[in-house]
């Protein structure tokens, strides 16, 4: 009889847990008094090529790094009365990150951008209502792909899909079950936090985090199992051991299902390519090329000289060091340029970055301080690279 109770009380608690977690709100219904379905082959393509085909939109190419858009304009909706997204794909391929974009009516020329993880084949769920941009008349809708940031080479990254559909709805209880589920243990793509077994290993989590669960369900339970079935001493000791082993086992299989996910996109890329055409294959692709030219243009240059580099973003700048190592390489925005007796001789090597200004008529290179003679070594779109003269 202590055993059914314990049976009882623990499938009650965790049930419990679930129900709160999700959550399952009391006043919401089983299933969505109001639904938007909207097929695919509705949607047209704004960037990318795509044709409608029987069951959906197939995207058969995108715009390079910019990716792929379809976009839909559907009468207009209340954002607050269809808060749930789900959206269903056919082959989306792991090497592309997923968004959904809307516009609302107050803000026709805004387009606000809410991130949505991968499904390959099959549907996916969200709780648009977590983004405090979804509010108001909603306008138009679209759905973007694009490679995964920082992590996929862009010319590698696309494989034709199929946008099957997309449905927004109101609450309900298996509304709010898919996306918690979704949210848990769908498809994410590599981040900085991938590495965390315990805590969130993405930044999309948006409710209570698995890990969390799990604990408070393994404790309640061993705290049923000192009251009804009188674990004391040692045995108590063992059951917390045994708890706390399952519970750890469990966030380790849903980390290692994730870390598999994440080494098939790898492997998409990677996999039958020798050690050289590897290495030639990067996500920064224009830094890893630009890096290539810097290294041609500078060949047989004396290895002690300071080379200056700076770039349009912090990203493009510590890549392009990156590539650019074992030459003796100084990043902009921690060293600065020094005094101009101390940047005397050295290069500079922009890419992508406004300044310093080039006047090519003067032979002038203007730094926020004072104008330096150079000489042009490269000028070729958003590469330049200049060899600086003595110091006024």
């Amino acid at each position: 009889m202590r055993r059914f109770a314990f049976a009882v009380v623990g499938l009650a608690w965790c049930i419990g847990l679930v129900a709160a977690f999700v959550p399952l709100r009391p006043g919401d219904p089983p299933r969505p008094a109001q639904a938007l379905a909207i097929p695919g082959e509705r949607f047209a393509s704004a960037i990318g090529q795509a044709r409608v085909r029987e069951g959906g939109l197939r995207v058969t190419a995108m715009a390079g790094a910019n990716g792929a858009l379809q976009v839909h304009a559907p009468a207009p909706f209340r954002a607050e009365e269809l808060p749930v997204l789900r959206y269903r794909f056919e082959g989306l391929p792991r090497t592309l990150e997923l968004s959904f974009v809307f516009r609302r009516a107050d803000q026709p020329d805004d387009v606000r951008v809410f991130s949505l993880p991968g499904v390959g084949t099959g549907e996916g769920a969200v709780d648009l209502s977590t983004s405090p941009h979804w509010r108001g008349t909603i306008t138009e809708i679209g759905l973007a792909e694009y490679p995964g940031a920082q992590s996929v080479p862009p010319g590698a990254a696309f494989r034709p899909f199929t946008l099957l559909g997309v449905e927004l709805q109101s609450p309900s209880w298996s509304g709010a079950l898919a996306v918690r589920r979704h949210d848990w243990f769908g498809r994410q793509n590599w981040e900085l936090m991938s590495l965390s077994a315990i805590g969130p290993d993405s930044p999309q989590v948006r409710g209570w985090p698995l890990p969390v669960l799990v604990v408070l369900a393994a404790s309640g339970l061993w705290l049923a199992g000192l009251v009804l079935l009188r674990w004391r001493g040692a045995r108590a000791g063992r059951a917390a051991l045994l708890l706390a082993a399952i519970a750890w086992l469990l966030l380790d299989l849903r980390w290692l299902h994730n870390f598999n996910g994440r080494h098939q996109a790898t492997r998409a890329v990677y996999a039958g390519l020798d050690t050289e055409a590897r290495a030639a294959l990067q996500p920064d692709q224009a830094a890893f090329d630009a890096a290539a030219r810097v290294r041609e243009a500078l060949a047989g240059m004396d290895t002690d000289t300071r080379v200056f580099v700076d770039a349009g973003s912090d990203y493009q700048r510590a890549r392009l060091l990156y590539h650019l190592l074992p030459l003796n390489v100084a990043p902009v925005n921690l060293v600065t340029y020094g005094t101009p007796a101390q940047r005397a001789g050295a290069v500079v090597v922009l890419f992508d970055a406004r300044a310093p200004r080039w006047q090519p008529d003067a032979g002038l290179l203007h730094f926020a301080d004072v104008a330096m003679a150079a000489e042009p070594i490269l000028l070729d779109g958003a590469l330049r690279i200049f060899r600086l003269g003595a110091a006024p």
